[in-house]
């Protein structure tokens, strides 16, 4: 399969205890920041998670994306920005879209805005559930 999964689809993996078939996908690197700020709001604000259980989320994740291919958004921020502001959707999201459509892959996303947005210029999207 030749797709893009972002940060919402690599966390449900994780989840779902499935990381292991995020080998060989595709992410964005602003992915490991998102998660980042997923653990920390679960740990920090809503009290989810203990700082050991997110550290050691966060190993599960640092595995899972030494397995995925990570675009870097460097060179392309013009572009990412100009699909944002014509969608009309946060940058960071509008990345996702953006390396699944110049690359040809499909979406993996749990986010059904993103999803909507994605189909909208023609992309194959479905979430995690679909891997």
């Amino acid at each position: 399969m030749r797709a893009l999964v972002d940060a919402s689809s690599i966390y449900e993996a994780a989840r779902m205890e499935r990381t292991h078939l995020l080998e060989g996908l595709y992410s964005v690197e602003i992915a490991r920041y998102e998660i980042g700020n997923i653990l920390w709001k679960h740990t920090s604000l809503l009290g989810d998670f203990s700082p050991s259980e997110a550290e050691e989320m966060m190993q599960v994740f640092t595995r899972a994306f030494a397995v995925m291919s990570l675009f870097q958004i460097s060179g392309h921020e013009r572009e990412v920005l100009g699909l944002g502001c014509e969608l009309k959707i946060p940058y960071y999201d509008a990345s996702y879209i953006y390396f699944a459509d110049r690359q040809g892959l499909s979406l993996i996303t749990e986010d059904a805005q993103l999803a909507k947005k994605g189909r909208e210029i023609g992309l194959d999207c479905f979430p995690a559930t679909g891997l």
